[in-house]
């Protein structure tokens, strides 16, 4: 009787077919990784800035003045970054989708525009994601 060594064609298909089931079943929820880490990292952003004006806000209606930071304030930050009362070591996140760190006058409705990375109102300390890719309702 002669013993059998490596394996039939049957069986290599098999494997064949398993691995190309697989790999169906798997890319596809790697496809968009990218998209999802860039919508992460702009949240987080902006998460970080929201509270950094917040905070400012919250300091300065301790000492009876409702007033946000100035866009000087806020744009100048990491230009001035020990003068910074705003960010912390005066580094502005940069917005993943046009990779940008720096801060525009936004006043009124939400809008993009220009190459900023950031849109900042004064009047009410809100602050967007200044890019044409919808993200500015975040």
């Amino acid at each position: 009787m002669r013993s059998r060594k490596g394996f039939t064609l049957i069986e290599l298909i098999m494997v064949i077919a398993i691995l190309a089931i697989l790999a169906a079943v798997v890319i596809p929820r790697f496809r968009d990784l990218t998209g999802r880490a860039k919508e992460s990292a702009c949240k987080a952003a902006l998460g970080n800035l929201r509270s950094a004006i917040q905070i400012y806000h919250a300091d300065q209606l301790a000492q009876g003045n409702n007033v946000y930071p100035a866009l000087s304030e806020v744009a100048e930050s990491a230009a001035n970054a020990r003068d910074s009362e705003i960010i912390e070591n005066g580094d502005i996140p940069v917005n993943p989708y046009n990779d940008a760190d720096t801060v525009r006058a936004g006043t009124g409705a939400r809008s993009a525009s220009g190459t900023e990375g950031w849109a900042y109102n004064a009047t009410s300390g809100d602050i967007w994601a200044n890019d044409d890719a919808g993200h500015i309702n975040w």
